[in-house]
């Protein structure tokens, strides 16, 4: 059944604080032929030398996709032919551990991974060549660098931080400059990927688990971008906190966790869901009328479709778009399920379908790259 996109609105804010009940939220998904007003996709080319595992993160180089998996670190071009492995697993000069993370940093034309199984940095050209190596202070976590020289780290809340802090801000050597949002004690895991674009150049965006507030970190000062109050729906954190369990509430399902993942834009603010530990959906917010909506998963990953096309929940972005990752079995299964009709209007419609229809059940995953109307 289709379900009219204006059923899962909510008021606009005009004080960054927006109230919600989980409780009217719709639990099927919707049709996103309405929604979404631009989509394109990059099918990753499939190579036994490029195997791709489940996927971590996407990050963009200005001729390069980056794509961090199971698998290791492999490079493609902008529309999904294979380049080269970015570094090799090994204790040798440009070789990894365990990465927790890459941070690109186009102004310096350098590439930064962090390996925080041994506490080290480590520094590629744009290319993907080594440079060089730095200690960290930290033994992981998501970057996002807020400048060319500055860059936020989410140190957690795990036994191995050593500051106490959660958020950390250093320079592009990996040096301590600023520490925020201090803590008494340890949790038993902390799977924050805290980070999205800034809402303007010089900040970036950042949540914290169990707060339903959205930071905006500048190099200076942080500012409250917005607050989700969810009501009696929310988890009482502190009792929570003494349950341990890994983030997951076995007695409360149905109440509210916090955020999962930020997603950001210029034109709107996508921050996935968790319910009781499991992903409910997406909250939606236009920057610019202030209206928000949420769009319900019928799985842990999936929003709908658009024209038959699936459509995952944003995790990362690329300047104005979104950007959802689909393996290589779910779109192969997708694609068996359109009629020659719905192709043809993608091939039409859907930059990227033509290449993408080729994609074999055991295929690289394809890129759904998309962006929303305004509400």
């Amino acid at each position: 059944m289709r379900l009219p996109w204006f059923c899962c609105s909510s008021p606009k804010s005009t004080t960054g604080i927006y109230h919600l009940d989980p409780k009217s939220w719709p639990t099927q998904t919707v049709a996103l032929d309405d929604i979404i007003k631009e989509i394109r996709v990059i099918p990753l080319e499939t190579k036994p030398e490029c195997q791709i595992g489940y996927v971590y993160e996407v990050k963009y180089a200005p001729d390069m996709i980056i794509i961090a998996n199971s698998n290791g670190f492999s490079c493609f071009d902008s529309i999904g032919n294979f380049i080269h492995p970015l570094s090799t697993k090994g204790k040798g000069p440009g070789e990894y551990v365990s990465v927790g993370d890459i941070t690109v940093n186009e102004e310096r034309s350098e590439l930064l991974m962090n390996d925080y199984q041994i506490g080290k940095l480590l520094y590629f050209n744009l290319k993907g060549e080594f440079l060089r190596s730095a200690k960290t202070a930290f033994d992981g976590y998501p970057y996002k660098l807020i400048n060319k020289d500055l860059i936020a780290v989410h140190t957690g809340r795990m036994g191995a931080n050593r500051e106490n802090f959660e958020l950390a801000l250093t320079d592009w050597d990996g040096r301590v400059q600023k520490l925020y949002f201090p803590f008494p004690q340890p949790v038993d895991g902390d799977m924050c990927r805290g980070f999205a674009a800034g809402t303007t150049p010089g900040s970036v965006l950042y949540h914290k688990v169990f707060d339903g507030r959205i930071y905006e970190i500048w190099p200076d000062h942080i500012d409250t971008l917005l607050t989700l109050d969810f009501g009696s729906s929310a988890i009482d954190t502190l009792e929570f906190l003494k349950q341990g369990g890994f983030f997951r509430s076995i007695e409360e399902k149905e109440k509210v966790l916090g955020f999962n993942y930020l997603a950001n834009t210029p034109s709107h603010l996508a921050a996935s869901i968790g319910m009781g530990g499991e992903t409910r959906g997406t909250w939606v917010l236009d920057h610019q009328s202030k209206n928000h909506r949420f769009l319900a998963a019928d799985t842990l990953n999936s929003i709908g479709n658009f024209k038959g096309c699936p459509v995952n929940i944003p995790r990362q972005t690329k300047g104005s778009w979104f950007v959802s990752v689909i393996d290589g079995i779910n779109w192969f299964e997708s694609m068996s399920k359109l009629t020659d009709a719905q192709k043809a209007i993608l091939r039409k419609e859907v930059p990227g379908f033509i290449e993408a229809e080729k994609v074999a059940m055991d295929g690289n995953p394809v890129l759904v790259l998309y962006r929303f109307n305004d509400f």
